[in-house]
């Protein structure tokens, strides 16, 4: 774990199931960091109908 690093966000078109067993949780991605939102898998790449998912370390 680093210093820096306090939440793992994620996002899934398939296994959002697989990933709340790993102590993630479904937020709306409106919520997510604008850092996040910004990236090419969150703008272009995921779907929005991707499940997006958090996990605080």
């Amino acid at each position: 774990q680093s210093a820096d690093v306090d939440t793992l966000y994620l996002l899934t078109t398939n296994a959002p199931g697989f990933f709340t067993e790993l102590g993630y949780v479904e937020i709306d991605r409106s919520v997510a960091p604008r850092a996040i939102q910004q990236t090419t898998e969150f703008d272009d790449l995921c779907p929005s109908t991707a499940t997006c998912m958090k996990k605080t370390l």
